[in-house]
């Protein structure tokens, strides 16, 4: 498996449900997006006493109306994620964090996950086996990836990332 960079009845590790079938699945994967771009969609009218709850809701953060746009920017197979999680070790936050893609299919991440997952992530880097020639195995490659995304949101605190599991 090659990492890409591009522009429940059983427990996982006792903090995630997900069956043996899915965790078995050929082909499930791990896929993380980044978001590019947000837009109003004003293609359609808003009634004129509905449009101060829009206004509202745009001001304090919600997203009537807001339409996210996202660009895919790093996928691995289930598997390889799970091997990611376990290089987590004890960074709890960090872990159970990244294993809401096992529990609920999905996680989100943004500004306030960073400061905790980029200390974990590094840690797992070091720890993560290498290549049999050298450099870094798949472990470490997809560290290095997720490290940049959490870069990016470090630096723009609109910005987040989510992850998704995926049947191929």
């Amino acid at each position: 498996m090659r990492w890409a960079m591009k522009g429940a009845n059983d427990a996982y590790r006792g903090d995630a449900a997900v069956s043996a079938r899915d965790r078995e699945a050929p082909g499930a994967q791990v896929v993380f997006y980044q978001l590019t771009r947000k837009f109003v969609d004003d293609a359609r009218s808003v009634p004129e006493d509905a449009q101060s709850v829009l206004y509202y809701t745009l001001a304090v953060g919600h997203h009537t109306g807001v339409i996210d746009c996202f660009e895919e920017r790093l996928r691995s197979s289930l598997e390889a994620y799970e091997r990611v999680l376990d290089l987590l070790g004890d960074a709890e936050d960090a872990r159970y964090k990244l294993a809401g893609i096992l529990r609920g299919g999905e996680v989100q991440i943004d500004r306030s996950h960073v400061a905790s997952l980029q200390d974990a992530v590094a840690r797992a880097a070091a720890a993560a086996p290498p290549a049999d020639g050298g450099g870094p195995g798949e472990e470490g490659a997809w560290l290095a990836a997720f490290a940049e995304l959490l870069e990016v949101l470090a630096a723009d605190g609109t910005a987040y990332i989510m992850g998704r599991r995926r049947e191929a």
